[in-house]
This record gives C-alpha cells, structure tokens and sequence, in this order.
C-alpha cells in the first residue's frame, strides 16, 4: 500500500514536471527548459542566501570597520592632547628653574567664564596650597596677571588684559643687550588688542618690535618676565608723555597651565 502511494506521488511529480516544461517551451521557445528550471532554482536560492547572509555579514564586517576608524581617531586625538600636555610642562619645569629666587607653584585653570572677553580666571590653588597673597600668575609665554581673591581650594587670577586697574606696573623696554627704558603700563584696550605703555624717560629711539618686561618694581611681579613686543607709538598725545602700543605676549585665549609665582622669604628659608 505504501509502495503504490510513493508510485502514484512520482508518477504526478514526473507529470507535473513535464507539463511545466512543456509549457515553459511554447511560453518562452527554450531549447533547454529543465536547465532554466534548475537554474531559476539556484538563482533563487544564492538570492535567498545573499539576502540572508551575505548582505547581513557586510553590514557587520562595515559597523565594525567605521568602529575601528573612530576608534583610531579618538585614541589620535587623546595622544595629541597628552603629548601637548607633557609639552606644555616640560616648559613650565624649565620656566620654574629660571626663577630660582622664588616659589612656583604649578597648576591648572579649573574654571574660566563662557565671555571671550571676560578678564578672570579661576585656577586650581588656594590657602592650603600656601597661597596668601595677590602673587603674579605667569606662564611659559610671559605674564597673565595677578592673583586677586584667594579660598582654600581655588584663588581668582585678574588677567592682564583687564580694563580695570590691577594690571597697572612699571616695566623695562629692551632697546638692546645693554640698554633699556623705564615705563609704566597703563591699561588694557580691548578694541584694539594692546597694552598702552608710557615711556619716563629715554634718549634712544624706541622701535616696533623691541621687547617689553616686567622690572620688578613694587615687589608683585618678579623681574624679567616677558609683557609684549612694542607695535607702533600711540597717536594720542598727552602731557604725561609719549606712550606706544605694546601686543601682548601670552595668547590668553588658550591657557592651560599656570605658575602661580611667590617670592622666597627668610622665613619661607628657615621653614
């Protein structure tokens, strides 16, 4: 009984198989129509397979590659900060031991105010770090300004570039390895980018691109640190005296560091 079933099921299948090809001849005039069965089989299964899992294989294969692109670009970017940062200390160590008659005290400005033209800082130090007075703030690219409030973990540094009054110093214009002038810096003009620095007295000429730095004067700020280049003199004229426009040396838009910078005492010796 089982015999005649699996008879009859070959007989149709063989039947079915015939007709279709029959038909597929007088449809489409094929020489070989079992071929282009068995070849719309095949076709239709590496379609299926492709589908399945060639395509879902690439699109793995390419998450992964973009994965490992952005990867690479984040661990580039995290070597270039670090290896700026190391590059950026290095000079701060060399700056600390060109200033051996005082205390330097290294640190990191730990908040700055979303204003570009904000003239304040805030860095990493304050009273139990030993900071108790209004101590210069500098950095390998010269003076950034003056400590001006002081708690125990943070101080509030005045930059520089403030229009108010507490970057107001005598300075030495550099006329030549041997020579230098007295001036004073006056202010800050923020629409035009310079220091105003008024001369006290000179009998040399004073020209564009000679070097300005603190005198150390007044006991606030240490002796030789770098201020600005001269740029050109100032057109206003005033009974004080001939003033010049002096470009600041330090790009205050990309502080990272800072020397907080304290005269070494007797007592701090003895201590």
């Amino acid at each position: 009984m089982k015999s005649l079933k699996t008879k009859k099921t070959i007989i149709i299948g063989t039947l079915i198989i015939i007709s279709i090809t029959s038909l597929l001849t007088k449809q489409f005039n094929l020489e070989n129509p079992l071929e282009f069965i068995v070849n719309s089989i095949f076709n239709s299964v590496f379609h299926i397979e492709n589908q399945i899992i060639s395509e879902p294989i690439y699109e793995i294969k390419s998450m992964i590659s973009k994965r490992e692109i952005s990867l690479e670009k984040k661990l580039q970017a995290e070597n270039e900060e670090l290896r700026q940062e190391i590059n950026e200390l290095k000079k701060q160590l060399h700056l600390k031991e060109s200033l051996s008659e005082y205390e330097v005290l290294t640190t990191t400005i730990i908040s700055r105010p979303l204003d570009f033209y904000s003239d304040e800082i805030i860095i990493g130090v304050g009273k139990k770090d030993g900071i108790d007075g209004h101590y210069a703030v500098i950095n390998d690219e010269g003076m950034i300004g003056r400590i001006t409030q002081i708690e125990d973990t943070f101080s509030k540094v005045t930059l520089f570039i403030t229009e108010r009054e507490e970057n107001q110093c005598v300075v030495r214009i550099l006329i030549d390895s041997e020579n230098s002038c007295d001036a004073v810096l006056e202010k800050y003009n923020s629409n035009t980018g310079f220091y105003t620095v008024r001369l006290l007295s000179t009998s040399k000429p004073i020209e564009k691109g000679m070097i300005v730095v603190t005198s150390g004067m007044g006991g606030v700020f240490p002796s030789g640190i770098l201020i600005g280049y001269v740029d050109s003199i100032n057109e206003k004229e005033s009974s004080l005296g001939i003033s010049y426009n002096v470009v600041p040396s330090v790009d205050f838009s990309s502080i990272r560091f800072v020397n907080v910078v304290k005269r070494i005492t007797e007592y701090d010796i003895q201590n």
